[in-house]
């Protein structure tokens, strides 16, 4: 609750103002009895935006796909006071949205997670959950998601760029099981790749043979002992690119000599 104190006139001076004061107090009225209850004004409501994660969630959700960024604009936009059943609601509406068809939905899930068209049990799988339970397209791909198959493709995934990384080849077949079974073990990418880095061909073969690549293109010779361990270190233990050993040959005293400039 506020209340209003009685004003009196800024002209009065100091004396006439507690004068007036004590007359009022005199009166029995004081302050107390000029104080009038003021009822407190409500603040305006906000109806907020939708955030843009809950834009691309119902996306993924009803339509299968990620949102564009101009469709998370506009939708953003035109979100205000909307609520995420509504939003909803403005999607069944559109064109998208109605020629959606179970097949396609499956269809598409398979070929973005999968990569594999459905084969006819799996088509006649999801597309009774779709029309017996409802599912959405959302529903669908988190039970992809959740398959053993997707699981192992997406270990193969990691699996194969990790090497193409860090080792510039792709996997044996018995390293790629060897590393699946890691993977799927409670492993992480980033346990994969620490993997790699310690096996002698990452921390040895490799540079050494990108090393002497270098040596013999820009001096014209191998490396000796000390200058091919010491630039395999840089690269290992400082993180030197190949690239860096490269600079450094060509700005060594050795080259200087050999290519002296005119």
């Amino acid at each position: 609750m506020h209340i209003v104190a009685p004003q009196l006139p800024a002209s009065l001076s100091r004396h006439l103002r507690f004068r007036a004061l004590a007359w009022l107090a005199m009166l029995g009225i004081g302050l107390a009895g000029l104080i009038v209850p003021v009822r407190a004004q409500p603040m305006p409501a906000e109806d907020p935006l939708l955030d843009e994660r809950t834009i691309i969630a119902v996306f993924e959700d009803m339509l299968g796909r990620e949102p564009t960024r101009r469709e998370v604009r506009e939708w953003r936009s035109r979100s205000e006071g909307m609520t995420v059943e509504e939003l909803e609601d403005e999607i069944r509406h559109t064109r998208e949205f109605r020629n959606l068809t179970p097949e396609k939905v499956i269809t598409d899930a398979f070929r973005d997670l999968l990569e594999r068209d459905p084969d006819p049990d799996g088509m006649r799988h999801y597309r009774r959950r779709m029309i017996e339970r409802g599912w959405t397209a959302g529903d669908v791909r988190d039970a992809i998601r959740s398959s053993d198959e997707y699981r192992t493709k997406r270990a193969d995934d990691i699996i194969d760029r990790a090497f193409d990384d860090l080792l510039e080849r792709a996997p044996t077949a018995a390293e790629r099981d060897e590393y699946r079974r890691r993977l799927l073990k409670d492993g992480t990418e980033d346990g994969i790749r620490r993997n790699i880095k310690k096996t002698e061909e990452y921390k040895y073969t490799i540079p050494r043979q990108k090393i002497t690549k270098a040596y013999q293109e820009i001096l014209g010779r191998d490396p000796d002992p000390e200058g091919l361990e010491n630039y395999r270190k840089r690269m290992i233990n400082d993180g030197w690119s190949i690239d860096r050993v490269r600079d450094a040959l060509l700005k060594s005293p050795e080259y200087r000599k050999k290519y002296p400039r005119k």
